[in-house]
């Protein structure tokens, strides 16, 4: 029996086997109405197209959303450039004005006299210097021996 199978499944009674007290359950079939009607193929190919045609739309509605959006950004910094243009001009201008105030003398004066408590010399005198004492070697330092001895000099 060494070469025999174990188990055999060919002559096995399933009846036998089940306990008495279990009973197969009742069934009952319940007519159906037949096999369902078919889609017509057509209908596949009308959802497609319309699939296709609201994915198209809704691309070229994001990319018009997206250049919208570019074009107010693009237009909000040139808002922002022009003011800040009208402002260097208006500075410019006042500038100019002042540069113009500060190089008329009589305006210098009549500033230093009434805001600065500011006036005029009496007199006027012209002091002569002599010749400088001090010296350079030839590499442009200054030279204090050389600057001594140009002071004894004198």
């Amino acid at each position: 029996m060494a070469g025999a199978p174990a188990y055999r499944y060919d002559n096995f009674d399933y009846a036998e086997a089940q306990p008495r007290t279990m009973r197969r359950p009742d069934i009952s079939v319940i007519p159906g109405r037949g096999p369902l009607p078919q889609v017509d193929p057509r209908v596949f190919v009308v959802l497609r197209v319309l699939f296709a045609v609201v994915l198209i739309l809704s691309v070229a509605f994001i990319a018009r959303l997206q250049l919208t959006n570019a074009a107010v950004a693009q237009s909000i910094a040139h808002e922002e450039l022009a003011m800040d243009m009208n402002t260097a001009r208006a500075t410019a201008s006042a500038l100019e004005v002042q540069a113009s105030n500060l190089s008329n003398p009589a305006y210098v004066r009549d500033y230093a006299a009434n805001k600065l408590g500011m006036a005029a010399p009496y007199t006027v005198e012209t002091i002569a210097l002599g010749e400088d004492v001090v010296v350079v070697d030839e590499s442009g330092a200054l030279s204090l021996s050389g600057s001594l001895a140009a002071v004894a000099r004198r």
